[in-house]
């Protein structure tokens, strides 16, 4: 049967109870069910391989009032296979005991904390710890999302092989459902490398958790503070047009599918529509017609979230005239949201009141934060670590 816990059993473990034999059968048949999952998120037959018990990573964490979710996020990355050698945690101005959490993982983990005295945004946030990380490579996780336990080792393993940027598939997991409800990739797959420039400019298909060598991330200027709203989408392509090509490992991520409100939706959507703007202008042939596409695409959800919007407060006629504007923008066949709300503006008003509609009007646009430069004339310097120093890096025996 080949390696693993069930190769072919020696004599003498064929001299076992027929109850024994059965368990050993069952445990058989799960490991090679598990086998197959495996081969379903691209392993094939590599065995993972454990890169080092520590790599030279840090993994940037930006928590605002995340009490109640981050400590899973870090018990998660206590339970990776290979350790990263960092881990920072940037906590935007929490009014909760988010930093507490924090503090309770140092003795586990190499914890630097970060504080910031006011919100300013999970970007500005992931930027600042991104500025203070040490890691030869740098990856991010939300605080309210979770690593499977190999998910630094197989960011890795194919980052060994192929350098670039390295982006693992992701369960989308509804808390308040308590069911995954797909993965991240089977609507954006990841483009072959000769097809990645014109991909990203029509959606990112690149997780947050994505793994990238800070020298790379630093040269073409990190998150960019003019691009609020899509700052990681921007990051990524400036990236790949930089000649980083991103590769695919396995589905080890796990992200929380949250309530969003259309007002945030309406700030993604636009300030997508913006940064698609902003990179049109030093394009062309193939590339600019990608980047049409795609800004008649998020001139379309604009729209359609506004005419939501505007039906929600009873402005019907407000509704139907963004609406039209939408069919208007509409790249191929219309829209078949924005449809239905020009013909009856009120059926939008009661999917606006509905639960149902954080999951109907949920857009395509990229999981996005915001950045801005590390504070200055904070006392210690902005990577000075909270509390005085209190959780810093864990000494290495």
């Amino acid at each position: 049967m080949g390696s693993g816990p069930c190769r072919q059993p020696s004599s003498r473990g064929c001299m076992t109870s027929g109850r024994a034999e059965t368990r050993i059968r069952s445990r058989c048949t799960e490991y090679e069910e598990a086998r197959q999952a495996v081969d379903m998120v691209g392993l094939g037959d590599d065995e993972p391989t454990l890169v080092s018990v520590h790599a030279d990573v840090s993994v940037v964490i930006a928590a605002r009032n995340a009490r109640a979710v981050v400590g899973s996020a870090l018990a998660s990355i206590a339970g990776q296979s290979v350790q990263p050698a960092q881990v920072v945690v940037v906590d935007d101005g929490s009014t909760d005991d988010t930093a507490d959490v924090v503090i309770s993982w140092s003795t586990r983990l190499p914890v630097l904390l970060l504080r910031n005295g006011l919100a300013s945004g999970p970007g500005q946030a992931r930027a600042r710890g991104a500025a203070c990380a040490t890691g030869r490579l740098l990856t991010f996780l939300d605080a309210d999302d979770v690593l499977l336990p190999t998910h630094l080792e197989e960011l890795l393993r194919v980052h060994t092989r192929h350098g670039g940027i390295v982006t693992s598939d992701a369960l989308i997991w509804s808390a308040a459902a308590g069911k995954v409800s797909g993965t991240f990739h089977e609507n954006r797959p990841v483009p072959e490398p000769t097809d990645q420039r014109r991909g990203i400019l029509g959606r990112n298909f690149l997780l947050i958790g994505s793994l990238v060598e800070r020298e790379a991330y630093l040269t073409v200027g990190g998150f960019r503070a003019e691009h609020d709203g899509a700052e990681d989408w921007d990051l990524w392509i400036r990236l790949i047009f930089a000649g980083h090509a991103v590769h695919r490992s396995a589905t080890t991520y796990v992200y929380r599918q949250s309530k969003t409100s259309l007002s945030r939706d309406l700030k993604t959507a636009a300030a997508s529509l913006a940064l698609v703007e902003a990179t049109m202008r030093s394009l062309d042939g193939d590339e600019l017609l990608a980047a049409q596409t795609s800004r008649r695409a998020w001139l379309v959800q604009v729209h359609r979230i506004s005419a939501v919007a505007k039906a929600g407060v009873g402005d019907w006629e407000g509704a139907r005239r963004e609406a039209l504007t939408a069919l208007r923008h509409a790249p191929g066949r219309p829209d078949v949201r924005a449809l239905l709300i020009a013909l009856s503006p009120r059926w939008a008003a009661a999917m606006a009141r509905s639960r149902a509609q954080e999951r109907w009007e949920r857009n395509d646009s990229p999981g996005t934060q915001t950045y801005a430069p590390p504070p200055a004339g904070r006392r210690g310097g902005p990577c000075a670590a909270a509390d005085g120093g209190r959780v810093r890096p864990r000494s290495r025996r």
